[in-house]
């Protein structure tokens, strides 16, 4: 009996990490891409392997690895993700970039790379973690939000695409999860907002409402 496969981005940290460190304990051999793959757990049926989604060459590269260990994929779980925020005038066209190309065209980039193999197997599942601010908004988020609209889409039609080879594409839509998301979130501002920026009194006001997400985890 062929041992289950699952590969996994954005391994080495947050809800990726979590889900490779699950599918480990559960029997499953799991393959864990991520730019810090020193950071991704060492337990047993865990594999760390460097990958970085903006890269089409490191996807590439990545993949050919898992097809020398194993012939199969059952479930691909693209977790990598982040979040560039600032205001909509202020952000670099640069650093918007940045974040569709990992949070978007990130998830494109792996989908397409194993899809091939799960419709010869007509079997597979492709879970696709988004946020609950991709169905809604939030000031100085628009980009961030933006992104994760874009995939929630895309999954869905996807799913449609895929069903009659016995795929099932799934979005994930999580709240308050206790990661240290809202750290690199803070970092973002300073990064994209200009030091005499019109909307300082804006960006305190969201700066104190991340504290409160934060004392959520308090309880």
């Amino acid at each position: 009996m062929k041992q289950n496969v699952v590969v996994i981005t954005g391994a080495s940290s947050g809800m990726g990490k979590a889900a490779a460190e699950l599918f480990a304990t559960k029997g499953w051999l799991v393959f864990g891409g991520a730019r810090h793959s020193e950071n991704i757990p060492t337990i047993n049926n865990i594999q760390a392997l460097h990958l970085d989604v903006t890269s089409e060459e490191s996807v590439e590269n990545f993949m050919n690895l898992i097809w020398e260990r194993t012939d199969h994929v059952d479930v691909l779980i693209n977790a990598v993700g982040y979040g560039e925020y600032g205001p909509i005038e202020e952000v670099p066209l640069s650093a918007i970039k940045t974040e569709f190309s990992t949070n978007f065209f990130g998830a494109i980039r792996m989908t397409q790379a194993i899809l091939p193999s799960m419709r010869t197997n007509k079997s597979g599942r492709i879970i696709n973690v988004s946020s609950g601010i991709g169905t809604s908004y939030m000031p100085t988020g628009g980009y961030y939000a933006a992104s994760k609209a874009a995939l929630q889409i895309w999954s869905d039609t996807l799913n449609i695409e895929v069903q009659p080879f016995g795929i099932q594409s799934t979005i994930v839509s999580p709240g308050a999860t206790k990661t240290d998301f809202i750290s690199k979130m803070v970092a973002s501002f300073e990064r994209n907002t200009h030091p005499t920026s019109v909307y300082t009194s804006l960006m305190a006001g969201v700066a104190n409402m991340s504290k409160n997400y934060k004392n959520l985890f308090k309880i």
